[in-house]
């Protein structure tokens, strides 16, 4: 719903501000976006100082774009995670007949988005900050840690290159009916093996740390579990996720501070804000006929801590 304050005198001085401007002509404003029980409120505002108002929602931009790349590369991984799951849970419970084809295709995906997750964010952080910066040095050492430290991190790594250069790498796919004590029914419970000695005698050439790692799974005859793999993956890359952000706040806080208080210094609120347009004469008979297009304001730095406070990086007070 749009919201004009005081309209018969916005009328009035639409038609001596925009005297010069035919019925047909597009009139360009600033408008806040408010949420009533509900619903959404559009309130028209004048603002003089246009200029000064974008260039603070580009600056907002750029920094609200830094940060959702983590949450869009991340997202990847989270929905190629559930997927997996979702398959195995779907299986157990409707006494399926499991394919392998299939689940190797989610689990391609998932090795796909891991790297892209990793890549993305590499690629970032070498623009925004010289290769040889701390900054950049830094977030090296947040990968190189779960690298030394976690078999699954560099397995999989490096699994995704085995699988666009020699084949899948689920080979065996074995199901056995359990009895749930609580419903007192059978259900299907589905494993799913990586076959080590296929692994190893393949042409691929695993880095030495991952082939040590594999021999010596294979000399303690352990198997190795997709299903258990890929819950720790995901864990893993949560724990990578945490340190980035940790990293961004680390970097960035000041700045969110700064670009608040300017928000706030131009008289606005932490609200949506958008940018309307509509011909002058429906803003005068027929107002709900706007086009309102979103820019980025203290709403987004609003957002941005919000979600950082969902894991534990700030405490938001009222």
């Amino acid at each position: 719903m749009l919201i004009i304050e005081n309209f018969e005198e916005h009328k009035i001085k639409i038609e001596q501000m925009y005297s010069h401007l035919k019925d047909e002509d597009i009139i360009e404003d600033l408008a806040r976006i408010d949420i009533i029980n509900g619903e959404r409120e559009v309130h028209i505002l004048d603002f003089q100082n246009r200029d000064e108002i974008m260039k603070v929602s580009d600056e907002i931009g750029k920094i609200r774009n830094d940060y959702q790349k983590i949450n869009t590369m991340f997202d990847l991984v989270l929905g190629d995670t559930s997927d997996i799951l979702k398959y195995k849970s779907n299986i157990e419970k409707n006494n399926k007949i499991s394919n392998e084809n299939t689940l190797n295709r989610l689990i391609i995906h998932l090795l796909s988005s891991g790297r892209l997750f990793i890549d993305t964010l590499e690629i970032h952080m070498k623009s925004k900050y010289d290769k040889k910066s701390i900054e950049y040095s830094n977030f090296k050492n947040v990968l190189s840690n779960k690298y030394d430290e976690k078999f699954v991190y560099r397995f999989f790594y490096y699994l995704r290159n085995f699988t666009q250069h020699v084949g899948f790498p689920v080979t065996t796919i074995s199901s056995e009916i359990i009895m749930n004590p609580e419903t007192n029914q059978e259900n299907t419970k589905i494993t799913a093996y990586l076959n080590i000695d296929y692994l190893l005698s393949s042409n691929y050439d695993w880095k030495k740390i991952v082939r040590d790692d594999l021999l010596n799974f294979q000399n303690k005859q352990e198997d190795l579990e997709m299903f258990e793999l890929i819950k720790e993956y995901y864990q893993i890359m949560a724990e990578v996720m945490y340190e980035i952000k940790k990293q961004f706040l680390d970097l960035n806080h000041k700045y969110l501070l700064s670009l608040i208080e300017k928000w706030n210094l131009l008289g606005l609120k932490s609200n949506k804000y958008v940018i309307s347009k509509i011909l002058k004469y429906d803003l005068i008979h027929n107002p709900s006929n706007i086009t309102l297009s979103p820019i980025n304001s203290g709403y987004d730095i609003e957002m941005i801590y919000i979600d950082l406070s969902k894991i534990g990086l700030v405490n938001i007070t009222n």
